[in-house]
């Protein structure tokens, strides 16, 4: 009888003469482990595989991401513009001077976020209608339509629909 390490050890092992042998087991190669297919001219082609399929993956997640900030963008441009526009509509001299101030602002936000101009409408409601009248809410729609990013313009290929308001109310006195 063997023990763990090949050696004879109990009482059967001193009357008969058993010689303990250790054979190794085949290399992996030949035994058709990881170098099998060497042979074959593939190698390095899962490198190749890999790369290329991070490729397919990564071009379209990089392409959602730039659509997202794309309509981040536009949040911010909207939410700011409609927010100042009102401010400059409250302190404003008379509408026609008021109107334009608040366009320059719509213009002026959507700039800062790479938006064009051209792409936003803007509404304006008083409640009551006399929008110069102390204590009126004066009300500014800013609404811009985002594009998918790297489309030429005009398509109709818009991704979301960005819309903000901003209220203020004119003061007593000005």
């Amino acid at each position: 009888m063997l023990n763990a390490w090949g050696e004879g050890g109990g009482p059967e092992s001193r009357s008969s003469s058993a010689t303990a042998r250790w054979e190794s087991p085949a290399p992996a190669h030949e035994a058709g482990g990881w170098h099998a297919g060497s042979r074959s001219g593939e190698e390095g082609s899962a490198t190749v595989e890999f790369v290329f399929l991070s490729l397919l993956v990564l071009i379209p997640v990089l392409y959602f991401i730039l659509a997202v900030t794309r309509i981040q963008a536009a949040g911010f441009a909207v939410s700011g513009g409609a927010d100042q526009a009102a401010r400059l509509a409250v302190h404003a001299k008379d509408e026609g001077s008021a109107r334009a101030a608040m366009e320059r602002a719509v213009d002026l936000a959507l700039a800062d976020q790479d938006i064009p101009s051209g792409t936003a409408q803007m509404t304006v409601t008083c409640q009551p209608e006399e929008c110069q009248r102390p204590g009126t809410a004066v009300t500014v729609q800013v609404t811009v339509d985002v594009e998918l990013p790297f489309t030429p313009p005009g398509l109709g290929l818009d991704v979301a629909h960005v819309s903000a308001s901003g209220t203020q109310i004119v003061g007593r006195f000005r």
